[in-house]
């Protein structure tokens, strides 16, 4: 795994809002805080005490959260068990809990349709897609981010809870995890004011790291690179 991989693999949680974490934070699990988040509810949804939450990113049990700050999530504690739990799912009965690689490999029609469908130039969504993954949702990085799209836990939750609440993503299926890098960058758009260029970066870097920091070299690469495929697919 590169350096430049493992960089994106934490950037896509980070993507919106928030500054860069260093890659000996990836031993933890990031989540960036959105709008009304408590400490209290990240705690609970991720299974842990708001002790050891806030012990593991230095600040008070009693700490009001800023919404695009970048928590680390500590491992939780392993509790002998003679069953598997099940998987979180919704009153669709769909798992919601994180995305799972699958030996998928799909196609630039595929990535196409699924990005027309939220409103993202198809070229850009396979451009993004080639440059993660190959196209290939086996991938799983050092990070955990996984899939076509490159997809962590926190923002697969983040997208249930805010973009798909009434039809939650589907955590085994390459086509929900193209979807769910397309609506992210459909809401990068958003944010970038229509630029395709400053959205990729903050797929790549964090638009809130990007305000902060400005763009660093390799983010740029990393547009240059992905402009170059938008081009080569048609866009």
């Amino acid at each position: 795994m590169t350096t430049r991989t493992l960089r994106f693999a934490v950037c896509a949680v980070v993507a919106l809002g928030g500054t860069a974490l260093p890659a000996s934070a990836a031993a933890d699990y990031p989540h960036v805080v959105q709008p009304g988040e408590t400490l209290t509810w990240v705690a609970a949804v991720d299974g842990i005490s708001i002790q050891a939450l806030a012990a593991a990113n230095g600040i008070s049990p009693n700490a009001e959260l800023i919404a695009g700050q970048v928590l680390l999530i500590p491992p939780r504690t392993p509790v002998p068990t003679t069953t598997t739990p099940a998987p979180t799912t919704t009153t669709t009965g769909r798992p919601t809990a994180a995305p799972q690689p699958t030996a998928e490999r799909v196609s630039a029609t595929e990535i196409a349709e699924i990005a027309d469908s939220v409103g993202v130039p198809a070229a850009l969504a396979q451009a993004v897609a080639w440059q993660e993954s190959g196209w290939n949702n086996g991938v799983v990085s050092d990070v955990g981010a996984v899939g076509v799209m490159q997809i962590v836990p926190s923002t697969w939750r983040w997208i249930n809870q805010y973009l798909t609440p009434a039809d939650p993503l589907a955590m085994d299926s390459a086509a929900e995890n193209i979807r769910a890098g397309a609506l992210l960058l459909h809401t990068l758009i958003e944010q970038a004011g229509g630029s395709y260029a400053l959205a990729i970066a903050g797929y790549y870097q964090g638009l809130g790291s990007i305000r902060k920091h400005g763009i660093y070299s390799d983010t740029q690469h990393y547009v240059n690179d992905v402009l170059a495929l938008y081009d080569r697919f048609g866009g």
